[in-house]
């Protein structure tokens, strides 16, 4: 008989939640040192696009780190996409930890790649420079910025799945700037952002700490992950959240057209388009506001899910049959 004690679902009464909200927001202002770090180590990586520059490095850099944090860490290599080959394989990877309790998946995606450089900087694209309260670099705003940010919100959050129902979930996909077939699109071949598998969807991308993009299949209903933003970007004390289209290039639109998830949004800090301009900066006050956004809106989603859960998922890394 085993003396390990069956899981047991903590009830968020509104007192817990203001506590758990407060819990998560002391922590992630923490490691606000060590958020900013992360993100100058990815910029530290030129993943630009094209030819897809050091894709897995870059990859085994965050999936390394999760790794030693208790997530499971899958890699795909969408071999035979688009400019995949030895010289420049089309690495993605795949984080996710579990509660013991069955419930729904909140899963984060975000992009690897990044624009060329070009001309006009004042400063190495790639030195992940501080100044004036900013981060400069190429994809310090879209998205390696946004990935830190999440990658921060899920570590964090993770502390808090024992007395919560479902799973987590980051993907750092390639390719996001030349159609996304050797990433995003790859991993929806291979059913990883779908029902069953991934009940809500939170798209990295730059658009402001007070901007949400959204995208729902025709007929469906609000989408709860975006309600769960606004409500979180509330409670950080953030700005409203404005909502704006999602932009057409994203992945998310054919598995919205496709009727294949609702619950989904897009979010990020940054400035729309300052992915391809000279001296990109993202403000360190809004990684650290986005980290705690991602955080609380993922913890409201799965503290709210209803006792009729889902069961446990395929094993990372199943091929669909």
């Amino acid at each position: 008989m085993s003396d390990i004690p069956a899981p047991v679902r903590v009830r968020m009464t509104p007192q817990i939640e203001a506590r758990v909200a407060e819990r998560l927001v002391r922590r992630i202002d923490a490691r606000t040192g060590e958020l900013v770090e992360l993100a100058r180590a990815l910029i530290r990586v030129p993943t630009v696009n094209p030819p897809g520059e050091r894709y897995p490095e870059a990859v085994a850099l965050i999936g390394e780190r999760l790794a030693g944090r208790g997530f499971e860490v899958v890699y795909e290599r969408a071999l035979g996409a688009p400019g995949d080959s030895e010289a420049y394989p089309r690495s993605n990877l795949i984080a996710r930890v579990e509660s013991r309790v069955a419930g729904p998946t909140v899963h984060i995606s975000g992009r690897i790649d990044v624009a060329p450089p070009g001309v006009g900087w004042s400063v190495d694209p790639f030195a992940g420079e501080l100044r004036g309260g900013q981060l400069l670099g190429r994809g310090a705003a879209a998205v390696k910025g946004g990935l830190a940010a999440a990658i921060i919100a899920l570590e964090t959050l993770k502390e808090e799945l024992p007395r919560l129902p479902g799973a987590i979930e980051l993907s750092v996909t390639v390719d996001g700037l030349s159609g996304a077939a050797g990433g995003l699109g790859f991993l929806g071949q291979l059913n990883y952002l779908e029902p069953p598998r991934v009940d809500h969807l939170i798209l990295l991308e730059a658009g402001g700490a007070e901007a949400v993009a959204v995208a729902a299949a025709p007929g469906a209903t609000e989408s709860p992950v975006l309600l769960a933003l606004e409500q979180a970007a509330a409670r950080a004390g953030a700005p409203p959240l404005r909502r704006i289209p999602l932009p057409d290039a994203s992945g998310l639109h054919a598995l919205a057209r496709a009727g294949l998830i609702t619950s989904l949004a897009a979010y990020g800090p940054g400035t729309p388009g300052a992915g391809d301009a000279a001296d990109e900066a993202v403000v360190v006050a809004e990684l650290v506001l986005a980290a705690k956004i991602l955080a609380l809106a993922a913890h409201k989603v799965l503290s709210s899910a209803p006792d009729a859960a889902s069961g446990p998922q395929p094993p990372m890394g199943s091929q669909p049959d």
